[in-house]
Formats: structure tokens, sequence, C-alpha cells
């Protein structure tokens, strides 16, 4: 029993080593910061379905409001039309359109007010494309500002989550760095400088070596990439294939 009780935590210690390093890989770090802007999308978009149902309701109030108004100002100009001078029908029609427009700026700015009455036909802010858009915003510190929460359970969200979001991208980034710059090392080593390695090998390298070989020198594939010996900014001319230097490898050849 003892055996076994030393071997459980042992073995729950090496699950959670696997878990975090599964975790911390080129795969599992870009499927979380997936997961969890996919996580903000939802997230966001509940939290402002409610207010936001809220502005369609008095979106629609509105653009009833504007259509009752502009029946009432075809029939008020028709009936002044031959009752007052033309200076004071100038004057009430210049005062009626003057407060139509105000209106009409107070209901686009705050309530999206586009003339239309279908109020299926009006796209949702906060859809979860919309959502997932502002999550990626966050995490990418770009923040576009075209999709922001009106309420305040929204917005410190949005700064809690931010909280663990931008870390969480860094450090994404920084891994997607270092598997750039192993990529680019391996380009530079196996694509431009196969020529020049190529070269320098055949040239430097001691014949007695070559013969030895069969006259044939170690493929260039089988250096270690960001340590190759044969490379055109190398300033050792001493040094050879897998640093050894010339005159060892020259003795090597010529004992019996």
């Amino acid at each position: 029993m003892g055996d076994e009780e030393d071997q459980r935590p042992q073995s729950q210690r090496s699950c959670g080593k696997l878990i975090l390093r599964l975790l911390f890989s080129h795969v599992g770090l870009f499927l979380l910061v997936c997961l969890y802007a996919g996580f903000g999308a939802w997230l966001f978009s509940t939290l402002e379905f409610e207010y936001e149902n809220y502005l369609r309701k008095e979106r629609y109030i509105r653009s009833v409001d504007v259509n009752d108004s502009i029946a009432y100002l075809s029939a008020l100009f028709y009936y002044l039309k031959d009752k007052v001078s033309q200076e004071e029908w100038d004057a009430r029609v210049y005062q009626e359109l003057r407060d139509l427009d105000r209106f009409i700026v107070g209901a686009v700015k705050n309530f999206s007010y586009d003339s239309t009455m279908d109020m299926d036909k009006w796209d949702r802010e906060w859809s979860f494309g919309n959502g997932l858009l502002y999550s990626v915003t966050i995490l990418t510190t770009i923040g576009y500002g075209h999709v922001t929460p009106k309420t305040q359970i929204g917005k410190v969200v949005t700064i809690l989550y931010s909280l663990i979001g931008i870390p969480l991208t860094l450090i994404f980034l920084a891994n997607i760095g270092d598997l750039m710059a192993s990529f680019f090392r391996y380009a530079y080593s196996r694509l431009c400088c196969r020529w020049c390695r190529g070269t320098r090998r055949r040239c430097e390298y001691p014949p007695e070596a070559v013969a030895q070989m069969g006259g044939r020198l170690p493929p260039l594939s089988s250096d270690v990439v960001g340590e190759e010996t044969y490379m055109p900014t190398s300033q050792d001319s001493e040094t050879t294939f897998r640093g050894k230097p010339f005159m060892d490898i020259k003795e090597a050849s010529l004992k019996p």
C-alpha cells in the first residue's frame, strides 16, 4: 500500500508536466489563444445582448416617431400654405425642419437610426463574429474601437479579460517568434549557404582525408543547424568539418 501511495503522486506530477508541456507547445498555445478568443466572443455577446435588445426597441420607436413627424409636417405645411404670409410660412417651415433635424441626428447617434422599419433586417452589433473581432483586438492590443461594450459590466469584464489575454498572446507570439527564427536559420543554412558551404568544404578539406573517405565528403545535411563550421561568415580558417583542425585530420589520415 505504501508503494502505491508513493507512486500515485509521482504519476500525478508526471501527468501534470505532460499537460503543461502540451499547453505551452506551439500547437497548444495556438489552440489556447483560439479558445480564449472564442470564449471572449461568447462572453461579450452574452453580456451585451439585453442592452442591445433595448437599443433596438428604442431605435424602432424613434423610426416610428420620425415617420409620424414627417406625416405631421406634410399636413401642417399643406394647411398653412394659403393661410399665412410667405415670410411666416418660411419661418415656420424652417423651425419645424430644424427640430426634425435635431431629432433625427439624436436618433442616429444614440440608436443607429437609418430610416428602416424592419427590425429583422437590422444587423446585430454584438453577433458572435463581432464579439470574436472585439476579443482579437483586445488580445492583440489593436483596438479598432468600432465595436465597444455599452454596459458597465461589459467594460469591467474587458479589463479583466485583457489582464489574462494579453500576456497569453505575448507568450504565444514569443513562441511563434522562436519557431520563425529556427525556420529562417534552417533556410539560411540549408538553402542560402548551401553552395558556399559545399565549395568551401571541398577546397579546404585535406585531400588525404578525402581519399580516406573514398573520395566522398559527409553530406551537408549532416551538420547541425546553427553549428555549421563551413559557413561563409566563419573566420576560423583552421577549422574543418565538425570543428576538427586540418592538421589533426591530416595526421590521422596519414597514420598506417
